[in-house]
């Protein structure tokens, strides 16, 4: 009976993973409105290729409309390479440029898997409870949430116009801190740690770190750990993003 009592007030603050209908398609809507439902398909199995299959097709499309704009940006010479050097390089992307789009994916299958290793590692440590492909299967839902920032920005970018872009400052859109008229000139690290705490990033961050502890049942405190590791690697690769567009 103190058994008992023990583990229920160990779980005291972990929300119950109601039983919920539906499947993998409205679980693609419903991450977005009642991430809930999905924590609780997850919970019961909902295998992580699915996900991953629409993942990849957005991850093709967001990067075939990148394209024009990785084009403009070579012709900004940020760099300030010689006009036979910008036409090898705008030939380059002009004709291998579809490369990068079979290859996006993979990409980013590679670093799920990275990342949700690392977390899965992390909750283990801090509670005993987890799972690689539950986790697995949760990055992929949740990171539909980043891809819906990123569709944004392309969207407002094109609108804009590619056409009137002078600096690479006119090809910066953010949804956080960094859309401030006085933090709109940070440059380097400084905008990367503001975009890595914009709308959308903490959205993701609270869907993963609420998706975690209701799956495993486990408290939200003990998956903080977890969620500061996925948090570090996203300012990294923002850092990076950042750096090879000034090259």
């Amino acid at each position: 009976m103190n058994a008992d009592r023990g583990a229920a007030a160990q779980g005291a603050d972990v929300p119950p993973v109601q039983e919920s209908g539906g499947g993998f398609w409205v679980s693609l809507i419903e991450i977005f409105i009642d991430p809930q439902k999905v924590f609780s398909r997850i919970a019961r199995g909902l295998e992580w290729w699915k996900p991953f299959i629409v993942v990849a097709l957005l991850t093709v499309a967001l990067s075939y409309f990148q394209q024009p704009i990785s084009v403009k940006v070579i012709e900004l010479n940020v760099r300030g390479l010689t006009a036979e050097q910008l036409e090898v390089q705008r030939q380059a992307m002009e004709r291998f440029g579809f490369v990068s789009m079979i290859i996006a994916p993979i990409a980013v299958l590679v670093m799920s898997l990275v990342i949700a290793l690392l977390v899965n590692v992390t909750v283990n440590l801090a509670s005993g409870r987890s799972g690689f492909w539950r986790i697995l299967c949760l990055l992929q839902f949740a990171g539909l949430i980043g891809f819906l920032e990123q569709g944004l920005k392309l969207i407002v970018i094109h609108l804009r116009g590619i056409e009137t872009v002078e600096a690479l400052s006119d090809l910066r859109v953010s949804f956080g801190l960094a859309a401030l008229p006085r933090l709109a000139e940070t440059e380097g690290f400084v905008f990367a740690l503001l975009e890595s705490l914009s709308v959308f990033q903490i959205w993701y961050l609270i869907v993963l770190t609420f998706g975690i502890a209701a799956i495993f049942g486990i408290g939200r405190g003990r998956v903080v750990p977890a969620t500061i590791v996925v948090w570090l690697i996203g300012l990294a690769m923002l850092s990076l993003g950042n750096l090879g567009m000034r090259g």
